[in-house]
Parts: structure tokens; sequence; C-alpha cells
């Protein structure tokens, strides 16, 4: 019983050392033969454990590089598109509206600035410390400002952008950076999949003292 349960011991750790994860030591015996064995078993288990917790800390930082590498085009498609309509429209552009397109264009550098300290962040995941700010603020306010912002992009792809819209909404608690990231994706997904003269609609209702918000597109 013995020699079979030290054969035991040696195959599985042989396995292990091969790359089979799977293996345990079966416990047969009590003494200090069963406690090594119930060692050994208990040290693959850390050791799975540890490598399924890497493998998501790198599919976490995989995937929040692919994200901001994808949210940093809005931006920027943003920025480009405001300027080159003060470059080629200046003279027939009031001052009113020549400082209204500035100012969008600085909210979108803003915006740029939060993404790139988001890439920063990226060795906070290995410790878990990437957490929602959750803050208080008016999904109205947010949608307005979102909408004037993708105006002019809808205006080139000859896309009505409409807006419905309530003011009257109650205040929500949430992460305003990363909200306002999932809606610029969906509307910046709707424009491109959008045909000319086509439609994309934002819409915001209250939903038994939740907002709802819904971007549709044809």
């Amino acid at each position: 019983l013995l020699m079979k349960s030290l054969h035991d011991v040696i195959q599985t750790v042989r396995k292990f050392s091969e790359g089979d994860l799977k293996p345990r030591i079966p416990i047969q015996s009590k003494g200090e033969l069963a406690e090594l064995s119930k060692t050994v078993n208990t040290m693959a288990d850390t050791i799975l454990q540890n490598m399924d917790e890497l493998k998501e800390v790198d599919k976490l930082r995989r995937d929040l590089i692919a994200n901001i590498s994808h949210d940093i085009r809005t931006p920027i498609s943003i920025i480009h598109g405001y300027f080159e309509t003060l470059i080629m429209k200046h003279d027939s552009l009031d001052a009113h509206k020549q400082q209204e397109y500035l100012q969008t264009v600085i909210k979108s550098t803003e915006r740029l600035k939060r993404l790139m300290t988001d890439l920063f962040e990226l060795s906070k995941l290995e410790s878990r410390q990437v957490k929602p700010k959750m803050e208080p603020f008016f999904m109205f306010d947010l949608l307005q400002d979102i909408s004037r912002k993708y105006s002019l992009l809808a205006q080139e792809k000859n896309i009505e952008l409409e807006t419905d819209l309530q003011s009257k909404m109650p205040v929500v608690l949430a992460d305003i950076a990363l909200i306002e990231r999932v809606l610029q994706n969906l509307i910046d997904n709707a424009l491109n999949y959008t045909p000319e003269n086509g439609k994309v609609k934002i819409k915001m209702t209250e939903v038994q003292k939740h907002i709802s918000v819904s971007v549709t597109n044809r």
C-alpha cells in the first residue's frame, strides 16, 4: 500500500510537470503520506487558480487596449471634422458658431487626455484597483453634449441626427466617463452603418425610476 501510494504521488507530480494539470493524488492512506498527498493536491489547485487569475488579468488588459483604441477614433474624427469646417467655412461662420465649434474641439481633446490616462491605468488591473467612479449627474446634459459633438459628422454623411430628450429627469448615479464611452460607441457605430439620407435617433425615457437610453438607426 505504501509503495502504491508513493507511485501515485510520483505519477501525478510527473504528469503535472509535463503540463497535464488535471490529475490529483488519490488519498488512500493516513499519516504523513496522506498529508503529503493533500499538500501536493492543494499546491496544484493554488497554481491552477493563480494561472486562471493571470489569464483573466491578461484578457482584461487586452480588452481595455482594444476598447480604448476604438474609443480614440471618435474624438479624433470630431476634432478633424470641426477643424476642417472652421478652415473651409471660416469666412461664412459667425463668431458665435466658431466659438461653439472650438469648444467642441476642446472637449474632444479633453476626452482624448482621459483616454490616454486610462492607458496608464493598465497596471492597476493587476491589483484590481480599477473601479467605476460613481457620481450624480443629469443624463439630459450628457446626451445633449454628445449629440452636439456628432451633429457635424452626421451632416457630412447626410444623416439626420434626431434627439428625443427630456430635461425633467431624475439625477443618475454612475461613472459618467464610462457611460459617455458607451454612448459614443453606440452613436459612432450607428453613423457608420447608416446609409446616406438615413436617420439616427437618440431617445431617453424614464422606466420604473431608471433612465433608459436608446440609439437606433434606419
